[in-house]
C-alpha cells in the first residue's frame, strides 16, 4: 500500500513539474490552476447557499482565530497562531470572492457566536 501511495505523489508531482522556460507550459499550467480555482470557488458558492455549509465555514474560520488577535505571551505560540489564522484568513478570502452575500449572511446568523 505504502508503494502505492508513493507512485501517486511521484505521478502527481511529475505532472506539476514543468519547464518555466517554455511558454507554451507555463500558459498550460496557468490554464490548469485557473480551472482549479474556479472550481474550488464553484464550491464554496455552492456550500454557502446552504445553512449548514455557512455554519460549517463559520466553524472553521472560527477555529482557526480569524476574528481575534494571534498574539500570545510566548512567541512560539504567536507563531502557531499566526500560522492557523493564515489558512482561516485564505478561507475568508475565498469565501468573499466566491459568496459575497452569503458570507455577509453567515456572519448576521452566527453574531455573537464569535470566540
Amino acid at each position: 500500500m505504502a508503494d502505492s501511495v508513493l507512485e501517486n505523489q511521484l505521478s502527481e508531482q511529475a505532472e506539476e513539474a514543468y519547464d518555466t522556460s517554455d511558454k507554451e507550459q507555463v500558459n498550460k499550467a496557468r490554464k490548469k490552476y485557473a480551472r482549479k480555482r474556479a472550481d474550488r470557488l464553484k464550491f464554496i458558492q455552492a456550500a454557502m447557499q446552504h445553512p449548514e455549509g455557512r455554519g460549517w465555514f463559520y466553524d472553521i474560520l472560527t477555529f482557526c482565530k480569524v476574528f481575534q488577535t494571534p498574539f500570545k505571551d510566548d512567541p512560539h505560540r504567536t507563531a502557531f497562531s499566526c500560522g492557523e489564522q493564515n489558512v482561516g484568513l485564505r478561507i475568508m478570502e475565498d469565501i468573499q470572492i466566491a459568496a459575497p452575500k452569503e458570507y455577509l449572511n453567515m456572519i448576521t446568523e452566527n453574531k455573537g457566536n464569535i470566540n
